[in-house]
């Protein structure tokens, strides 16, 4: 295990160490430094830093041009991940994105040369304690959150499972999105709540195949962890002819029912127009906390014809079909 650890921690920081050594004045003097962190590689984060680099394009800094990106990807290794921060933060950048809750709070943990942070993909900003205030951050940091409506999936959880009785919730806590995703889970449901919590991807056969038998959906909230290992999750569900439903518009693809929240590509495109406002001189602390302009519905057909689950023609009507 050390020696995974240390393989790992070698190859994450390799790239990172070969751009330190660069000299800044081997770079041209428009030129912008960005550094991304993102936590761990999977569909959804990656959506939102495409939508971040796509703002980046749109707004004129193109990469290798006046725009330099420094991608870091610790593969869910918090150990690497707090390598990573105190590396970018003794080195000359213009900002640093962080890509979900954990990569931000080990950014900013770190951040004592206060370079500008932009967040992306965190749900619960001041839970995780990144932030006291929304509207006003102050300090270093803004971004784009992805809280879900939780009390609008739940109602769709009602009205396409009518007679469930128990659904179940697989979670990280130690990711405080999710925890935040969990109370809200509970708050706007009738239905008896069944958690299996898990502290790494590793575990999610286990957890899914301790409740899969007790519920008659499982919803997920806004999970790293979890949606790292979604395939497996998916496919002992379906086995079990039990829809998965989340507020992941993204991870429909991968065969969940039904989604309902905000797509990680508007999320990343959102918080790239912030970073575009702190590149062109603006300070992070005053750009407002917010989420993307609209929430997107997404069904998976194939799934819902798979489970013999019938969606009302009213929810088909507003939702994009996969």
């Amino acid at each position: 295990m050390k020696l995974k650890l240390l393989a790992l921690l070698g190859l994450s920081l390799a790239s990172l160490l070969l751009w330190l050594n660069e000299s800044p004045n081997q770079r041209p003097a428009n030129q912008k430094v960005v550094a991304i962190t993102q936590i761990v590689d999977h569909s959804s984060l990656n959506a939102a830093r495409q939508g971040l680099q796509d703002a980046l394009t749109e707004a004129g800094y193109l990469e290798n041009k006046n725009l330099k990106i420094i991608t870091q990807n610790p593969q869910g290794n918090l150990s690497v991940a707090a390598q990573v921060a105190k590396s970018l933060n003794q080195q000359q950048v213009d900002a640093v994105v962080a890509i979900s809750t954990t990569s931000a709070q080990t950014v900013l943990a770190a951040n004592h040369s206060h370079h500008p942070i932009v967040f992306s993909s965190v749900t619960s900003p001041i839970e995780a304690q990144l932030v006291n205030n929304l509207a006003h951050p102050g300090g270093d940091i803004t971004g784009t959150m992805d809280l879900a409506p939780q009390d609008e999936l739940m109602a769709l959880v009602h009205e396409i499972l009518p007679h469930a009785k128990a659904i179940g919730v697989i979670y990280n806590p130690g990711e405080a999105n999710s925890v935040k995703g969990l109370q809200m889970i509970e708050l706007s449901s009738s239905l008896k709540v069944i958690k299996a919590p898990i502290l790494s991807s590793a575990d999610i056969t286990q957890a899914t195949n301790s409740i899969i038998q007790q519920v008659d959906a499982i919803i997920l909230p806004t999970d790293n962890t979890v949606w790292s290992a979604l395939d497996k999750l998916i496919l002992i569900a379906h086995q079990h002819n039990v829809p998965v439903l989340t507020s992941d518009p993204d991870s429909v693809k991968k065969g969940v029912l039904l989604a309902l929240g905000y797509s990680q590509y508007d999320v990343g495109y959102d918080a790239g127009k912030k970073l575009v406002r702190i590149l062109n001189g603006e300070k992070p602390g005053d750009i407002p906390i917010s989420v993307p302009e609209r929430t997107s519905l997404y069904v998976n057909a194939t799934s819902a014809t798979d489970l013999k689950i019938k969606i009302p023609e009213h929810i088909l009507l507003r939702a994009q079909m996969i």
